[in-house]
Order: structure tokens, then sequence, then C-alpha cells
């Protein structure tokens, strides 16, 4: 557990028509090393989302790539500054 984790969507990861997507590089760079990668990259990020105690800060950059990303944040209730 921490306290605050701080999460970025570096673009590895993210929604696109209603469907988590894994950027093509990730895909190249280690599908061949694991069986599942895609449950892999999955349970990083579910990881990620739920171990802060006191909360999370979520940093979800201003590209196109990331708008149903960041609005399905949104639709969950997390504030945004």
């Amino acid at each position: 557990e921490i306290e605050m984790p701080i999460v970025i969507f570096g673009g590895d990861y993210y929604l696109n028509n209603g469907k988590w997507i894994i950027d093509n590089y990730v895909i190249n760079r280690y599908s061949r090393q694991y069986e599942d990668l895609g449950q892999i990259i999955e349970n990083i990020y579910r990881v990620l989302l739920s171990r802060g105690r006191h909360g999370m800060i979520l940093y979800i950059p201003f590209m196109d790539k990331f708008n149903e990303t960041y609005k399905f944040f949104l639709d969950m209730g997390i504030q945004s500054f």
C-alpha cells in the first residue's frame, strides 16, 4: 500500500471505442517474453490504480487518443484539476 500513488497514462494502455488498447510498441517489444501480455498490462494498471490509501493522482496527457480514457475516469467520479 502507498499513501498516494501517481499513475501516468503514457500511451501504452488506453480506451478506444470502449475497449482497452495496448500500444503496438509494447506488444512488439514484450509479446515474445510473456504468454498473456494483455492480462499482465491489465493487472499492472489494476494494482497501480487500487493501492492508494489516501487517494491517487492520475495524470492523463491532453492527447486525442486519451480523450475516451479521460472521460471514463471523469464518469467514475474522479475530480479534474
